[in-house]
């Protein structure tokens, strides 16, 4: 299995996804990716990645 670094995922083309969620699921996951661009320096694209990451890896998708 490859190694992806983040030089690689940064510049990897990207993909528009768009989901229907309950007002208060979208106002959380707003705020949980701003404090991830705040508190680690992320750019947007890199906290969403993180976000999606993390639930797909914790439903074994």
């Amino acid at each position: 299995m490859k190694k992806i670094d983040k030089k690689e995922t940064a510049n990897t083309e990207r993909e528009t996804l768009t989901v229907s969620l309950r007002s208060d699921l979208y106002r959380a996951f707003r705020r949980c990716a701003w404090m991830l661009i705040h508190e680690t320096g992320k750019t947007p694209n890199e906290a969403y990645d993180a976000l999606f990451e993390n639930l797909l890896k914790k439903h074994e998708c």
